[in-house]
């Protein structure tokens, strides 16, 4: 058993409580910045704000299309996001950290989870190219946050 992990993070000019805002908006705002060529058929099936929220989508990563269903936690309300995987356990964090301004925001999306057996030789290859998704989220979440700095509706 192999434990995979995949992490990137960005800076942001803009207030923490914002940030995580936008983030815990599964409805709304959270959609706008999952890249197009990766997440498709996205639904909210439960809830739509922070805790509780249940979504569905389908995941392409690497020429494999997979139908996702996670379940939203806040384990530590207003900082952390946390998206469980239903099928697999597979957790994916959004940490959302004030900087030494208090104005400004590191956000860090880490995604873990075990990999077993034969899977974990194919799926060595997936952090890195995950990062890169990530990576592309993240820049998204920036021109969102720029194009848009205010508290979205809840």
């Amino acid at each position: 058993m192999a434990k995979m992990k995949a992490t990137a993070s960005i800076d942001v000019d803009v207030r923490p409580e914002i940030v995580y805002a936008f983030l815990s908006d599964y409805e709304n705002s959270h959609p706008k910045i999952l890249p197009e060529n990766h997440f498709s058929n996205y639904e909210v099936l439960k809830g739509g704000i922070g805790e509780g929220t249940l979504i569905r989508f389908r995941f392409h990563l690497m020429g494999l299309k997979r139908v996702m269903k996670a379940e939203i936690s806040e384990p530590e309300p207003g900082r952390v996001l946390l998206e469980t995987d239903i099928d697999t356990g597979a957790e994916t964090s959004f940490l959302i950290e004030p900087n030494d301004d208090g104005l400004s925001t590191k956000v860090t999306i880490v995604s873990e989870w075990e990999s077993k057996g034969i899977r974990a030789l194919f799926e060595r290859f997936v952090p890195a190219r995950l990062e890169k998704v990530y990576e592309k989220e993240l820049r998204l979440l920036k021109e969102q946050l720029t194009l848009n700095p205010v508290l979205p509706e809840s």
